[in-house]
């Protein structure tokens, strides 16, 4: 998702590197506005979202998922935010 990101950088040739991702503009500001743009776009059965000042684990992906899988009710899971 491109949401006002610094037009000197080609995000395009980084998303063409993975042959599932497609790079979705969204025009109006703010991470809610883009949030939404990629969720109507998304196909999966599970949507994941970080921020540009993020730095995730390199596992949150999959301990997302499987804690999505232990637990069929639960319909969203968080990692550790705030200062």
């Amino acid at each position: 998702m491109d949401n006002g990101s610094d037009p000197g950088h080609d995000r395009g040739e980084i998303v063409s590197h993975f042959g599932q991702a497609r790079m979705i503009h969204e025009p109006l500001p703010g991470s809610y506005a883009a949030r939404n743009q990629g969720l109507s776009q998304a196909r999966g059965n599970i949507v994941a979202f970080t921020d540009a000042d993020c730095i995730p684990n390199p596992d949150w992906i999959e301990k997302g998922v499987r804690t999505l899988q232990k637990f069929p009710e639960c319909g969203l899971v968080a990692g550790k935010f705030g200062t």
